[in-house]
């Protein structure tokens, strides 16, 4: 018997008989589906702070792979993976119908007027069967000079 005929599989769960890409960033199975089924904002005009909250869910049929959500300020359209990200938080892996919520704080800021948006799956790291609902867009707010 040849010794490769013998040796265990590396993934012995995936009975596909292709290799398994442990490293691969997509989804497992068809489609995952991050969406926003929930977002606002808190502000703290005295300390000049915002706090953000979100509801990410995947409404797909396929596990969704961790991914990050980040805050974009200041854009006047919606942002792309080029832009420069205010802050951000992981999402974690997330099967069918599952959510997850996060939240996040900053500042202080300067006292001026903001446009906030937030962005899942930045990196584009999993494969959607909806790429059009990962951008939401904020309230504007407006902090002034105490």
């Amino acid at each position: 018997s040849d010794a490769q005929d013998s040796a265990p599989r590396a993934d012995a769960t995936h009975d596909s008989g292709a290799p398994h890409d442990t490293t691969a960033a997509d989804v497992l199975g068809p489609a995952a589906d991050l969406h926003f089924s929930a977002f606002e904002i808190a502000l703290n005009g005295e300390e000049h702070r915002v706090r953000y909250a979100v509801t990410i869910c995947n409404r797909g049929n396929a596990t969704a792979a961790a991914t990050l959500f980040a805050v974009y300020n200041d854009l006047a359209r919606p942002p792309t993976s080029s832009d420069r990200i205010s802050v951000q938080l992981p999402v974690p892996r997330l099967a069918p119908t599952q959510c997850v919520e996060r939240a996040i704080a900053q500042g202080p800021l300067e006292a001026r007027r903001y446009r906030s948006w937030g962005f899942v799956d930045v990196e584009n790291r999993v494969l959607e069967s909806d790429e059009s609902n990962n951008i939401v867009r904020f309230r504007d707010f407006e902090f002034t000079q105490d």
